[in-house]
């Protein structure tokens, strides 16, 4: 072979393995991953057989290299498109050149490596917080006349209720918290607490009285947790409107923060359904106001009312929803 013709030939390699490497980064990770490099090297040998024998020696490998073919249905797109590219890059470089040229095999040596530019894939777009009032970072939230909807007359309880009443004062709990709790939900039931069990709170980030009260009666455990978050938390955000309707949170608490337990000694909780709730509520921002609007919380959530003295000093957990 000439010089001429190893340098087209050592050309004609060097933009053939270009070829190759941008295919495969151009497939779908399954398919690189299941095509051996073995099948890559006879579907390439076909290509070459086909381009220097314009045909007709493909006949005599394509019954074998037939299953591969489905996995690099691109290659003669590819093919095409890069002759394309070729073809442009050539008349760029002559002025004079044809206007309108047939791409062939010989453009796979003309001007040796062809720079494929790469395309970024987008930056990926901040996700956006939930619609609902509750959700916006207002500068005050103003709550007045927080009630449970549930009426519970004390002196006829159902088997149920008494038990967990008989529970609440085990645990030192006043007849007002003990009336209060009952009011809040339904479906009450006793559940044993493990040693080691972690019980969660949403609160407020701007809870006058720092982390949530070791005292609350109203946490839920690691299921009833992961249960708001399937519901409530979407790429990274919290839906504070949600979550407070679910679990029918209070007063002042923006759910914008989560505090932790952690159960010290094995002990018997009271467990229930959170009930509906209402409250009277307004959202301030500079000198807009929303006024007192009235808001019906659905609960549906489970809380948990531990005894305080069998758990651990609440913690905030990093990050706020």
């Amino acid at each position: 072979m000439t010089g001429h013709g190893t340098r087209r030939s050592h050309a004609l390699q060097a933009d053939l393995r270009r070829f190759v490497k941008d295919y495969v980064k151009a497939q779908h990770a399954i398919e690189i991953t299941e095509f051996s490099g073995a099948a890559a090297f006879e579907v390439l040998f076909t290509i070459l057989l086909a381009a220097v024998t314009g045909g007709a020696g493909l006949a005599a490998s394509a019954a074998s290299l037939t299953r591969h073919f489905a996995k690099f249905r691109k290659v003669g797109q590819l093919l095409l498109e890069f002759g394309e590219q070729i073809k442009k890059a050539r008349m760029l470089t002559d002025r004079h050149a044809p206007a309108k040229q047939t791409a062939s095999f010989e453009d796979f040596e003309s001007l040796g490596e062809v720079e494929i530019p790469i395309i970024k894939p987008p930056a990926p777009r901040a996700p956006k917080r939930p619609p609902g009032l509750h959700n916006r970072g207002w500068d005050d939230i103003e709550v007045q006349k927080f009630k449970t909807r549930r009426e519970v007359d004390m002196d006829k309880l159902s088997a149920a209720e008494d038990s967990a009443a008989k529970k609440l004062k085990a645990q030192g709990r006043s007849g007002e918290d003990i009336e209060q709790l009952l009011s809040s939900g339904d479906d009450f039931k006793t559940r044993r607490l493990q040693l080691g069990g972690k019980l969660y709170g949403f609160d407020s980030q701007s809870n006058p009285y720092g982390t949530k009260n070791q005292k609350s009666m109203y946490w839920t455990d690691e299921a009833g947790y992961q249960d708001v978050k399937s519901k409530f938390y979407k790429d990274g955000v919290w839906d504070r409107e949600g979550v407070k309707n679910y679990l029918a949170l209070p007063c002042y608490n923006r759910a914008d923060v989560i505090d932790t337990a952690t159960v010290t000694q094995p002990h018997t909780a009271v467990e229930s359904t959170i009930g509906i709730a209402t409250e009277q509520i307004g959202y301030t921002e500079g000198s807009y106001s929303t006024g007192m609007l009235g808001k019906i919380m659905s609960g549906g959530g489970s809380q948990i009312t531990p005894d305080s003295k069998a758990i651990s000093t609440v913690t905030r957990l990093t990050g706020t929803p």
